[in-house]
């Protein structure tokens, strides 16, 4: 899956390959890309399920199979800071 720092799938790219479980997004890379992430691409076998608070804590919102979100801060409705997050990789 692949996450980008600006909406519509532009700026920074930081991609993730699954399964993964980031108890804390700060691990996602050195520049902290979290604190930026507008908008993801999931794969066709990836399921992502982003959370609120670290430790996978308060709440959460998930993305199936090919989802492509060019918006994740009007999406998340929790200011697109995703501080946790598990990605499940099928097949």
């Amino acid at each position: 899956m692949q996450f980008y720092s600006d909406r519509n799938f532009k700026g920074e790219l930081a991609p993730l390959v699954g399964p993964a479980s980031l108890e804390s997004a700060d691990k996602m890379t050195g520049k902290q890309l979290k604190r930026h992430i507008d908008s993801l691409v999931t794969g066709s076998k990836a399921t992502l399920r982003v959370y609120e608070h670290s430790m996978f804590k308060d709440r959460s919102t998930v993305f199936g199979p090919n989802s492509r979100e060019a918006g994740l801060i009007t999406k998340l409705g929790i200011g697109g800071d995703i501080q946790s997050l598990q990605l499940e990789c099928d097949g």
